[in-house]
């Protein structure tokens, strides 16, 4: 399988989806395949992916990238990509979902907007819910313009099929 490269026009047709904090050892390789399988196009953060063996499978299939998902500059920059922006963001625990990264990662002015976050954690203290109510796009079906689904004990299971299942149900 060939892998997209910034800007090919492949990468501009998939839903793209940005992997911030991969599932533990080889359950990301499951994780990725899901959200291929749904169409999604995945760009994986391997900075703390520490085995050779798995950064080096995750490489020859998807996009990778290498930041600190922890520092909020960085994780805005990411999800910008140089205009290309991303509709989907995958992290676990402790990833700040400030406003500030918010509202980069919803600009007008990118691609592709953020619509989704798909959060495989316990709690919320680095995630701004308010900012996400203020920035996520309306839906005419609905009286709610947010819509999060809480999955608890879904930890231990792959998180791309549930985002796929729950998209659209509040």
């Amino acid at each position: 399988m060939s892998r997209p490269q910034d800007g090919t026009a492949r990468d501009r047709s998939r839903g793209r989806v940005l992997v911030v904090d991969c599932a533990p050892g080889t359950t990301t390789l499951t994780e990725l395949a899901d959200l291929s399988a749904l169409g999604l196009e995945p760009a994986v953060n391997v900075r703390r992916v520490a085995e050779p063996e798995l950064r080096s499978r995750i490489a020859a299939r998807w996009r990778t990238v290498d930041f600190d998902g922890f520092a909020e500059e960085e994780l805005a920059r990411q999800l910008e990509d140089g205009g290309l922006g991303y509709e989907a963001l995958k992290c676990r625990v402790g990833i700040p979902l400030t406003e500030a990264v918010l509202e980069r990662a919803t600009s007008h002015s990118l691609q592709h907007r953020l619509v989704l976050v798909a959060r495989a954690a316990a709690g919320s203290d680095t995630f701004d819910a308010a900012a996400a109510r203020r920035r996520c796009p309306h839906d005419p079906r609905s009286q709610r313009r947010d819509r999060r689904r809480t999955d608890p004990g879904a930890h231990a299971r792959c998180p791309a099929r549930r985002v796929a299942a729950g998209a659209g149900s509040a």
